[in-house]
């Protein structure tokens, strides 16, 4: 018989394919739907999310991300809560809750893990999860077929664009990714049909000749960019320290070719040139880019074994049955 878990539910990802698989696993999935304005302490939040608590009899609590106020609830009802952190920077706030017997915050980043415990703070690891099953079945028009087919793109944000005024090591880390993204973006753009996907974007001096393209929702319109796009760029933010970031998972669980730079974990899950293909350099992205568009049979084949590999080790039913089992429930 399964469990009756309140899913609090904001604008973050991810929410709406774990609601679907703890349904399908025969779950009851109580939604608690709120947008916080202060995630260190909300007295809304506090008061209401209690009283869906007593009128559901719930039996856990879920969110993505972690919510200290949660933390408070569940110290205080002595229920479990399963926060999965898929964010980076994750910025610590009363970590005081992170110690509540009741909390089991998973982290995606095993070196940021590494360092919170070091600190002292009960954090655990959880890589991240794709709902390959969803996006099987997802069926493309020919409009979105016209609109959004290109032979390389890269959907993400610049985060920083001029440099912070402080040496604060978070800002800087997102001041040297955007200058990255500038670099390696400019140069496929030299090359090929090449689309960037950002809203935020404005147009910089070093953009002027790229022509952006409008930020696409991700549940409904991203996996159709990756499907659409002969090679999908991921450039992993430096805020990351060995994590496999979300948008590496959702390419090749889509199945689109993945193009990356070799971050610890995915090297050790996927193997490089025959799961997802990799650079780390500038020269090597566009030499790679080009080899890999003039051999479609061998793109096709990679972005295959990519879907097939996330399909089997990140599947949302693998990863939320093992954080279930760290916290000593039945999944």
């Amino acid at each position: 018989m399964g469990m009756k878990i309140l899913l609090y539910e904001w604008s973050g990802l991810m929410k709406r394919d774990v609601k679907t698989v703890l349904r399908r696993r025969g779950h009851e999935v109580i939604p608690f739907s709120y947008e916080s304005p202060d995630w260190k302490y909300d007295e809304y939040m506090y008061v209401n999310m209690k009283k869906y608590i007593e009128r559901y009899n719930v039996d856990v609590v879920m969110s993505m991300h972690f919510f200290p106020t949660i933390a408070d609830i569940c110290h205080e009802k002595e229920l479990p809560y399963l926060s999965w952190i898929y964010d980076s920077p994750f910025a610590v706030k009363r970590g005081e809750t992170l110690q509540y017997k009741e909390v089991y915050a998973f982290i995606f980043d095993r070196t940021l893990v590494r360092k919170l415990q070091a600190e002292g703070l009960s954090v655990y690891y959880g890589p991240l999860a794709v709902d390959v099953e969803r996006l099987d079945c997802m069926e493309i028009t020919e409009e979105e077929y016209k609109r959004w087919h290109g032979d390389a793109s890269f959907v993400g944000r610049l985060w920083r664009e001029t440099p912070p005024n402080s040496d604060d090591p978070i800002r800087l880390a997102q001041y040297e990714s955007a200058l990255q993204r500038i670099e390696y973006t400019k140069a496929l753009n030299e090359i090929c049909d090449f689309k960037w996907f950002s809203g935020q974007v404005k147009k910089l001096p070093e953009l002027e000749k790229m022509e952006m393209q409008d930020s696409v929702f991700y549940y409904s319109e991203m996996p159709k960019v990756f499907r659409l796009s002969k090679i999908n760029l991921n450039i992993t933010l430096k805020t990351i320290g060995s994590g496999i970031p979300l948008r590496a998972l959702d390419i090749m669980g889509a199945g689109g070719f993945l193009m990356s730079d070799p971050q610890e974990e995915l090297l050790e899950n996927f193997e490089p040139e025959k799961d997802f293909a990799t650079f780390c350099s500038k020269e090597e992205l566009c030499e790679k880019t080009l080899y890999y568009l003039a051999n479609e049979q061998m793109r096709a084949g990679i972005a295959q074994r990519g879907h097939d590999k996330v399909k089997e080790l990140f599947s949302y039913e693998k990863r939320l049955g093992d954080m279930f089992s760290q916290m000593g429930l039945a999944f």
